[in-house]
């Protein structure tokens, strides 16, 4: 029925000025394919705060530095702004209904259109909670979509998560490095 569609997670709240946002980049520029958000996790457990802290300081730098170095990759469900002109084009949701992360599928099918994908202005909330096994299914779920996905973004892994290297340093003895690996991590 409409031209521009919007889906996202179940577990996102949006802003109000969300739709004007996430709708600007297709309606002023017709080479953005999708127009995707970030998101900050409201959480209500000290590990939903672990995992949180992860977000606000591995996925969300990484994925503004990609866009300063020209990776337009980033597709998630957060937020999936798109023409419904151009999901025609590529087949509807019928060709990724059986892909792990529908979302990074939809992104890159859109992006073959030789266009481009767009980070909002809005940022949108998820929340988070839950106890450590939680944390840690979540955690492995996401990582093995990623493997699944997009097999380079998952060996980047090793080299952008602070708590892994920081795990490395303790577990050989280098408690101080730990310490300031973890100390760099909570202060960003």
């Amino acid at each position: 029925k409409y031209d521009l569609l919007i889906q996202n997670d179940a577990d996102i709240c949006v802003p109000p000025d969300y739709f004007e946002k996430v709708a600007g980049p297709l309606l002023q520029d017709s080479g953005v394919a999708f127009v995707t958000c970030l998101y900050r996790p409201v959480v209500s457990t000290l590990a939903a705060k672990f995992e949180g802290l992860g977000t606000v300081t591995d996925f969300a730098p990484s994925a503004l530095v990609g866009r300063m170095i020209g990776v337009d990759d980033l597709a998630v469900g957060a937020t999936m702004a798109f023409r419904r002109v151009d999901l025609d084009r590529i087949g509807g949701f019928r060709p990724i209904g059986d892909f792990l992360a529908d979302d990074f599928q939809l992104g890159l099918r859109l992006r073959g259109l030789g266009k481009r994908g767009e980070i909002s202005q809005a940022i949108v909330e998820t929340e988070l909670g839950g106890g450590w096994g939680d944390v840690w299914r979540h955690q492995l779920r996401w990582t093995r979509t990623l493997r699944v996905s997009n097999p380079p973004g998952y060996l980047g892994l090793a080299i952008t998560f602070t708590a892994f290297w920081a795990l490395c340093a303790g577990a050989l003895g280098m408690y101080w490095i730990a310490a300031v690996a973890m100390m760099c991590r909570a202060v960003m």
